[in-house]
């Protein structure tokens, strides 16, 4: 139900994030994608994102070390489900 917003980075972008040094499965970016405060981020200017829209019923999978970000401006209900690569194989 709903519509969701969906910011996704290459792993190309790595260095323009801002990623948190841990990585447990995902990954943090120190930097508000909505909002970037580029004095203290400023290589996020060059970051190369895409936007989708996710409707009812759609489904988007990301692929292992893309970074995402995701909103919506209306009640939503979705589901996520994290599988390890090895699965896919």
């Amino acid at each position: 139900m709903g519509h969701k917003h969906v910011l996704l980075f290459s792993p190309r972008e790595h260095d323009r994030l801002y990623p948190v040094d841990a990585f447990n499965g995902f990954q943090p970016c120190r930097v508000n994608p909505r909002s970037p405060d580029l004095a203290r981020f400023p290589r996020f200017e060059k970051a190369r994102s895409l936007l989708a829209t996710l409707a009812p019923g759609d489904l988007l999978v990301i692929p292992t070390g893309w970074f995402h970000a995701t909103w919506s401006a209306e009640p939503v209900a979705s589901l996520s489900r994290f599988v390890h690569d090895s699965l896919l194989a």
